[in-house]
């Protein structure tokens, strides 16, 4: 009975093959499959991403092990003082590239999208066996040559570049702003010479999609106030006789509408000014890379250390901050980094207990076996806090990930 099942099934799944076959054009076997029969509208698509696994252990304890933006004070609580373990594969990732076709009208621009998700994100009953899908990519793209558009989730304009270390929140926080949000972009590249060019991006954005709360339940901060974010950027990129180099000046400016605060506000003012720049050193192996920003209520693009807006005062959180990192290509299969983050709010704007700095110094190894890659970490972590003790902690990260 099995067998007879099994061997109608095959006929069927054979059946259904060779329908498709002949609605699209008849396909041998020495043919094979082509993408024409697997995607009707003429698209090609690639499939890419990797699997990982990373163990961290530090000394004292952070806000969470896998989403580290602050270590805790001991005066909270003596438990502070005590280390922690975690291991997860929740940054395994899995995308899809969509290079599409040229369409017709609009001035025949060329498509292309992605797709792309990981397990990073918290559901109702997440734990580390059953860790929630999360989308972190999704965008179609138009392009005419030297203007392009891009709708849908990608990362903020703001903040181009991102510190060697600590995937799991890429330094935000911690001197690193940008994050992924829904936004309509569009960008020129112009040519100015042999391998030189200005990019200019600019568009609009959700805000309080990262950070934001409402004074009306389903609405965000942004939603609330009425408008999107404005973000933008210029920057020249180059190449040298070393390596590539690049120097890019940016910011973004929103309005939010929050729950009213202890000072009876609830519309608030988000501005963020920075420069980000990579540029090669004494030799093709060694490079230098960094960014610097400042502004106020920077939450949402994770600027000042969680803290936004003031919820006693009712005032916006003054901050600035930023990073940098020296790479050092020892050879094809090993590279190094040294490097400093920091993030600095105004004291003046903070109530007891806030966040009043975050400092992390680091040191960083990569190994690379082609589609084997493996990181060891070390970050020497420091928060700051008014009124209370420091919380100190040394963190190392060891992770192995395949790439395909």
């Amino acid at each position: 009975m099995q067998t007879t099942f099994r061997t109608c099934a095959l006929a069927l799944a054979c059946a259904s093959l060779a329908s498709v076959g002949n609605a699209q054009g008849s396909v041998s076997p020495k043919d094979g499959i082509t993408w024409a029969d697997l995607l009707g509208k003429g698209s090609r698509v690639q499939l890419y991403g990797f699997l990982r696994l990373d163990q961290v252990y530090d000394t004292d304890r952070f806000n969470n092990p896998k989403t580290p933006y602050y270590v805790r004070s001991p005066d909270a609580s003596p438990d502070n003082k005590n280390s922690e373990y975690a291991m997860h594969s929740r940054l395994s990732r899995l995308g899809l590239t969509v290079d599409g076709k040229q369409i017709k009208g609009l001035g025949n621009p060329k498509l292309s999208g992605k797709v792309e998700v990981d397990f990073y994100n918290s559901g109702v009953g997440d734990s580390d066996s059953r860790n929630a899908l999360r989308m972190r990519l999704g965008y179609l793209g138009l392009n005419w040559g030297s203007w392009s558009v891009l709708a849908g989730q990608d990362w903020d304009v703001i903040s181009p570049l991102m510190p060697a270390v600590n995937h799991d929140t890429v330094m935000w926080y911690n001197g690193n702003l940008g994050d992924r949000r829904p936004q309509l972009t569009a960008k020129n590249v112009t040519e100015v010479g042999a391998g030189n060019q200005v990019i200019t991006e600019f568009g609009l954005a959700l805000t309080g999609a990262v950070g934001g709360t409402s004074t009306d339940p389903g609405l965000v901060s942004g939603e609330a106030f009425g408008r999107p974010m404005l973000n933008a950027r210029v920057g020249y990129h180059g190449k040298a006789k070393n390596g590539p180099y690049q120097f890019g000046v940016w910011g973004h400016q929103a309005e939010e509408r929050y729950d009213a605060t202890g000072g009876g506000e609830m519309d608030f003012d988000s501005n963020s000014l920075g420069v980000d720049m990579k540029f090669p050193l004494f030799s093709d192996s060694l490079s230098f890379s960094g960014e610097y920003h400042t502004g106020e209520n920077m939450k949402d693009v994770r600027g000042g250390i969680i803290t936004g807006v003031n919820a006693t005062s009712g005032m916006e959180v003054s901050s600035m901050g930023g990073w940098g990192e020296v790479a050092y290509k020892l050879s094809n299969r090993t590279s190094l980094y040294a490097g400093y983050t920091f993030e600095d709010p105004d004291d003046d704007d903070l109530s007891a207990g806030g966040y009043a700095k975050n400092t992390v110094p680091y040191v960083a190894a990569r190994w690379n076996f082609e589609d084997l890659k493996i990181g060891l970490e070390y970050l020497k972590w420091s928060t700051e806090y008014i009124g209370m003790a420091d919380g100190d902690a040394d963190r190392v990260v060891l992770w192995i990930s395949y790439y395909f």
